[in-house]
């Protein structure tokens, strides 16, 4: 009985349980995989599920409480739901010479957007 009610406290206090992530991108590496790890370190108690999905896989996922949050990159349509940042990364596009966006020191998702790479 006292292995229950410390389990039900530390439930209730979010120390215990299972939670479970969608993902629209790799988990392989930066900052998202090193976050995760010390999640993990940090609360051993918590069952970490990650699906990786299409956008549209996970948002019906989120709507129907399969899932308990998302992270995705990117502009994304609105769900009824609260979207914040958690952090902006460097990413490298590596570009041939004759490339229209060759020729400048950043480029941005938005300048990617229509480009075939």
């Amino acid at each position: 009985m006292d292995a229950l009610v410390a389990t039900t406290r530390a439930a209730g206090r979010g120390e215990a349980g299972r939670i479970a992530i969608g993902f629209c991108t790799s988990l392989t590496a930066g900052i998202l995989r090193a976050t995760l790890l010390e999640f993990k370190q940090r609360y051993p108690q918590i069952a970490l599920a990650t699906v990786e999905r299409s956008w549209s896989r996970l948002a019906t996922a989120l709507q129907n409480s399969a899932l308990d949050a998302l992270v995705v990159t990117g502009d994304r349509p609105s769900l009824v739901c609260k979207m914040m940042p958690l952090w902006s990364e460097r990413i490298f596009v590596i570009l041939p010479q004759d490339h229209p966006l060759a020729s400048r020191d950043a480029a941005y998702w938005t300048d990617l957007r229509d480009q075939t790479l």
